[in-house]
């Protein structure tokens, strides 16, 4: 790894940082997701109020329920972020870290299929 730019590992590990909760077990991360959830809820509805467009996650009426919005957030941001994050060092994916991302990503898929079990009744 010495031919990587130190400021683009320290950009990565901030990046990390800032979209951890995944990491942390499920009853954590579940209310981060919440709480993120309603922030982006609340920018939409302001960008609403302001004339403008929210992007599809923002916006209330049409984001897709929390479960499976949060596969989607694993499938494109969180598994590709520690994939790359294991590179560096491949216990990474057997700490509890890693195993807590793996459960929560477990679960999520677990109620995503009850979303749309329910949707579909």
């Amino acid at each position: 790894m010495s031919d990587v730019d130190k400021t683009i590992i320290e950009r990565f590990l901030l990046h990390i940082s800032d979209i951890g909760h995944p990491w942390r077990p499920f009853h954590l991360h579940l209310e981060w997701s919440k709480r993120v959830t309603q922030e982006f809820f609340a920018q939409g509805d302001r960008e609403k109020e302001l004339g403008m467009t929210p992007a599809p996650l923002f916006d209330r009426e049409s984001a897709p329920l929390l479960a499976k919005n949060q596969v989607g957030f694993f499938n494109f941001v969180i598994l590709p972020s520690w994939t790359v994050f294991c590179r560096f060092e491949e216990s990474f994916e057997n700490i509890p870290p890693g195993r807590c991302l793996q459960a929560n990503f477990e679960n999520w898929k677990a109620r995503a299929a009850e979303e749309d079990l329910a949707a579909k009744e």
